[in-house]
């Protein structure tokens, strides 16, 4: 099958909606579907995608979101893509509905109810999916919650991380870009402990390495920089704990187990508190403009006490999300495509 997705990532936008999409691609590489992406024109995010050998095609410069939904229903057809995958915070209903009127089946992700969605499925395989009612959407199919966990392959195979007595490794990541240029004051937060190996994930969109290095200076614990890491999943084993930004890594700490405090970088990220404070996870600290640097301290400080407490919010953890989510994806996927009424649309 001919397998499309329409995503960008930039310093702006950041990597979530790139590097989400890219996971299940590599599903559909590994059964040997045809994947292409399609993705602004000029954007960091779009060299990338061909930095890691993905067909990738620019959509015109300057165009009104009109103009390209009618570019981009003419290059669905032009290639005889069978599913076409959206997933963007920065598109209109109009445009899903255009998508949804190819001849390609349409699955929009969706993290927050953002659009009315007139196509044929909608997914959000997030902690929280349950709490969205998409029943005033015209869409056809839903496939919501843990069953549908978006994960790279590196973290469905790696084991979950064991729980060790003793804390010494702390990993910080604040996604690809860092957007609020926050890694510094968790480092300012961790500045005065000792003996502890300080792991720091520097994203591939990210600018900041100037004052992430003066931040690290002033810790009393080593701190190693990890430039685009090969290997997330192998990181985050090796840990004890984690800050991290409230995106797409929240899947994989909770699939990895690893006991991590979540600081909110983005409007997007807020439903995530309240769904941890229902399910007696106390790991949200809230949003970035609202965290000092002294709070992130004696967050970390109680969980390096209290070994117990971590145990427990790792066994949560380990039950809410499914290693198999892209699996799942593709099967289903794949079976409602096959059991659809072809459109039959010419441009």
């Amino acid at each position: 099958m001919k397998i499309a997705f329409r995503a960008d990532g930039s310093k702006e936008k950041g990597m979530g909606h790139l590097m989400r999409c890219s996971a299940i691609a590599d599903g559909f590489l590994t059964e040997g579907d045809e994947v292409i992406f399609y993705s602004t024109y000029g954007t960091s995010g779009l060299q990338w995608l061909k930095e890691k050998n993905y067909q990738a095609i620019e959509l015109s410069k300057g165009n009104s979101l009109e103009a390209e939904a009618e570019e981009l229903f003419i290059l669905l057809y032009e290639a005889g893509i069978d599913i076409l995958f959206i997933d963007s915070y920065w598109l209109s209903d109009f445009y899903i509905k255009r998508m949804g009127q190819s001849n390609a089946f349409v699955v929009a992700l969706d993290d927050e109810h953002l659009y009315h969605y007139e196509c044929d499925a909608v997914l959000n395989g997030n902690l929280n999916a349950e709490d969205y009612n998409y029943d005033d959407c015209a869409v056809r199919f839903r496939l919501l919650g843990g069953r549908y966990n978006i994960l790279r392959k590196e973290f469905s195979i790696m084991p979950s991380a064991p729980i060790r007595n003793t804390v010494k490794h702390i990993l910080v990541t604040m996604g690809g870009s860092d957007c609020n240029n926050y890694t510094p004051t968790v480092l300012k937060g961790l500045e005065t402990f000792e003996n502890l190996e300080i792991s720091v994930v520097y994203g591939p969109l990210m600018t900041n390495r100037t004052e992430i290095e003066a931040a690290a200076a002033g810790c009393k614990s080593h701190v190693i920089i990890y430039e685009t890491p090969s290997s997330m999943a192998e990181l985050m084993y090796q840990s004890d704990l984690a800050i991290s930004a409230g995106g797409g890594t929240v899947r994989e700490l909770f699939t990895m187990g690893l006991v991590s405090l979540f600081i909110l970088q983005a409007d997007n990220q807020l439903s995530l508190k309240s769904y941890l404070e229902r399910s007696e996870l106390q790991l949200c600290l809230g949003y970035h403009t609202d965290v000092s640097p002294e709070q992130i301290t004696d967050a970390v400080q109680k969980l390096l006490e209290d070994v117990n407490i971590r145990i427990q919010y790792r066994d949560k953890m380990l039950k809410l999300l499914s290693k198999e989510g892209v699996q799942n994806i593709i099967h289903d996927v794949k079976n409602m495509a096959s059991t659809a009424e072809k459109r039959c649309i010419i441009p």
